[in-house]
């Protein structure tokens, strides 16, 4: 290899290399300022609409071809449909009454839309992806699913259970967003206990710091490796997201391959 071609090559790594940390420090800087900032307008916003107001004819183009589409669905003459494989529409109310076909058929319009908007503003890497975060978030948070009043799964439940589906989600609704960080849980926060549900593998922390705990794992095979593998988790992530449920933990299956494994865990962790 020529050393023009290595340098190429190592400008090429460099530049790859900028932009895996680009996308680090964006994701780190979410984590650590918290994921409601990336909702409010800021200059990848006001970029967006710049784009488009520079694109007039593209612009109208496109509202035309959703105010027509919208027509259609309208009339009923609309051929979009959800895709086979998306279980948010997967109930057959969803295509068999007409008025939640139609629903469905304005939302994918309208999303359709939005996503061809995105791309025809031509942000940069940065701003395109924190606009597609915004607007994909939207988009799912819209979605015709999502709204108890025309779910069929949301009516089944109440149905089925006299309404008291509908008092235990008001009852959930009001504890989330009684306590930071204000969003719906995804599940109780009792749902798991640590040390049969995750975490599960036995060891024991051999050292405890200020800044962090070093976790041994018990071999269980007559013989181990000679070098021991240490697993330094994410700092957006906690350790045990590498010692699930038993069956489900790397850190098990490398202890039953004749690894010594060592974690770092946090401080407070017992």
């Amino acid at each position: 290899m020529t050393a023009q071609s290595g340098d190429s090559g190592l400008q090429a790594g460099l530049f790859e290399a900028a932009e895996a940390a680009s996308a680090l420090d964006m994701l780190l800087s979410d984590a650590a300022l918290g994921i409601a900032r990336r909702f409010r307008p800021d200059a990848a916003a006001l970029r967006f609409a710049i784009g488009l107001a520079r694109k007039p004819e593209t612009l109208a183009g496109r509202v035309g071809s959703l105010a027509a589409e919208l027509g259609n669905v309208a009339a009923g003459r609309s051929a979009i449909a959800p895709d086979r494989r998306d279980r948010r529409f997967a109930d057959p109310a969803w295509t068999g009454n007409p008025v939640l076909a139609r629903t469905v058929q304005a939302y994918l319009a309208v999303a359709e839309t939005v996503e061809n908007l995105h791309a025809d503003a031509e942000l940069d890497w940065r701003d395109a992806e924190r606009m597609r975060f915004v607007l994909s978030n939207l988009i799912d948070a819209a979605a015709p699913s999502n709204n108890p009043l025309i779910s069929p799964a949301g009516w089944k439940a109440v149905i089925d259970s006299g309404g008291l589906s509908m008092l235990r989600g008001l009852r959930a609704l009001v504890s989330d967003l009684s306590a930071p960080p204000r969003v719906p849980a995804m599940v109780r926060p009792d749902a798991y206990e640590v040390g049969k549900d995750l975490a599960a593998t036995p060891g024991a922390v051999l050292a405890r710091s200020e800044v962090c705990e070093l976790i041994q794992y018990e071999p269980v095979t007559p013989e181990v490796y000679r070098f021991p593998l240490l697993i330094v988790p994410p700092m957006i992530n906690k350790f045990y997201i590498t010692d699930l449920a038993p069956g489900r933990s790397m850190i098990e299956y490398l202890v039953s391959q004749g690894h010594q494994v060592f974690a770092i865990g946090p401080p407070t962790w017992r």
